[in-house]
């Protein structure tokens, strides 16, 4: 199978028929694609050649935008089988196979370039238009309609990479970052900043544009140690971070990279200078009255004090927090608070209100950030077996299982296999639960946590 994958992506040709008594439009897709193209008239082949710029679906509005198609040349391409339509969302899609052939027309007739850049402008703009619905009442709904498109923006951002558009990259950069950590989606931090680092490193003379992007970029990357591939270049990074964080006059940047260095050196447990410098941030973000990600920081502050033994202090961050969030009525920045105050009331042993408390938060957590359900989980499992019910333990595990089997936060999985370890060792099964014990320790001690 990886081998007609990789056949396949060369070209086209890979389908080319055997049989040679077939007629010419059958003997292979090719010319079936070809028989489509040759009735096209040249708007739509230009039309259709343009629609191949597109991943993962798009919009009626930025299909017109992009393409400048009309909705009569649209239901044209549809009724020729070349276009599709979900009548439930009403975005249009085109199956793989004709996408490529559309590329390969792309790059023999059409402007790639030129459409490339209006494709990166046109997400980048739409990001820029739902950054205000992040922070406000509708923020559930802006993520979805991010998600959407996520796929086309992450293109947009490789493609302009690749054709030096750093200019284009700028200004995409912080709404990806924002709409990525308010999911929990470090590791697409990672997926999108890794290319761009590759290039700062061959460079060897960048060009203003890249010196600049590159620098709002280490800021971000900081705050993505904890899920980053390649966790022992980044002592190099923070000393960059923090020898640049002090220089530039944008308070909100600087607000920015004193947060990320603060999770950076949380996830290194160095908890002294976590709290120095989202302190910090928390003052800056303080004088520009941003809100938003002044809740993030807040609830991280909470969290060291939790790890202080300080519960005191801790009301106090965590009550501002969740504060900040019903001010901008969202609800997602919630769950960070209300994690901590069933910690709290964990280690002060009343498990019923932590319960409520988890339980809270895999409900705020389950709208819209799916990595990090993980999380909750493994609390809720912990005080199942602490209470004795351990079928209802072994439930939520299974729940993790299957986040794990497919995508999922590095949050709370070494708690969780260190309660499979337990409930194992419960049933006689020592050798095995002596194993999940030691892959939790081992898994804990690999994400730094």
């Amino acid at each position: 199978p990886d081998e007609i994958l990789q056949e396949i992506e060369t070209g086209l040709d890979f389908f080319e028929a055997e049989s040679a008594n077939l007629p010419d439009r059958q003997q292979s897709i090719l010319h079936v694609f070809d028989y489509s193209w040759e009735h096209l008239s040249p708007t739509e082949q230009a039309i259709f050649m343009k629609m191949s710029v597109f991943r993962g679906g798009f919009s009626r509005q930025a299909g017109q935008t992009i393409t400048g198609a009309t909705l009569r040349q649209f239901m044209s391409l549809m009724n020729r089988s070349l276009l599709l339509r979900d009548p439930e969302t009403g975005r249009y899609s085109i199956h793989a196979l004709l996408r490529q052939y559309a590329e390969e027309k792309l790059k023999r007739y059409g402007d790639e370039a030129g459409l490339v850049v209006e494709h990166a402008k046109y997400y980048a703009s739409a990001l820029a238009r739902q950054m205000p619905q992040l922070a406000s009442p509708q923020q559930l709904t802006s993520m979805k309609n991010i998600e959407l498109d996520s796929e086309n923006v992450r293109v947009a951002w490789l493609k302009s990479l690749k054709m030096g558009r750093y200019d284009v990259m700028d200004t995409m950069l912080h709404g990806l970052w924002i709409y990525y950590i308010s999911r929990d989606q470090q590791m697409m931090v990672d997926d999108l900043f890794a290319p761009l680092y590759a290039v700062v490193n061959q460079t060897k003379h960048p060009s203003p544009q890249l010196q600049q992007l590159w620098q709002r970029v280490i800021f971000r990357w900081a705050g993505a140690y904890q899920t980053a591939p390649h966790r022992a270049k980044f002592p190099v990074h923070i000393r960059a971070v923090q020898s640049l964080v002090e220089q530039i006059d944008d308070v909100y940047e600087r607000a920015v990279g004193q947060y990320c260095l603060g999770w950076y050196f949380t996830v290194t447990n160095d908890m002294p200078s976590s709290q120095t410098h989202l302190r910090i941030s928390d003052a800056l973000l303080a004088q520009l009255d941003e809100k938003y990600l002044r809740s993030i920081v807040l609830a991280r502050l909470g969290f060291i004090e939790i790890v202080n033994g300080n519960q005191d202090a801790f009301l106090i961050y965590a009550e501002h927090s969740v504060k900040l969030t019903e001010e901008l009525g969202v609800s997602i920045q919630r769950f960070a608070p209300l994690n901590n105050l069933g910690a709290v009331a964990f280690f002060l042993g009343d498990y019923e209100e932590a319960r409520r408390r988890f339980y809270e938060t895999s409900v705020l957590i389950s709208q819209s950030r799916y990595y990090t359900m993980v999380f909750p989980f493994s609390n809720l499992a912990l005080i199942d077996f602490i209470t004795g019910d351990f079928e209802a333990s072994q439930r939520m595990l299974t729940k993790i299982d299957k986040l794990v089997g497919s995508a999922f936060s590095t949050s709370g999985y070494g708690l969780a296999l260190a309660v499979k370890g337990m409930l194992l060792t419960t049933q006689g099964r020592y050798a095995e639960g002596l194993e999940a014990g030691q892959r939790s320790f081992d898994y804990a001690s690999n994400v730094s946590v």
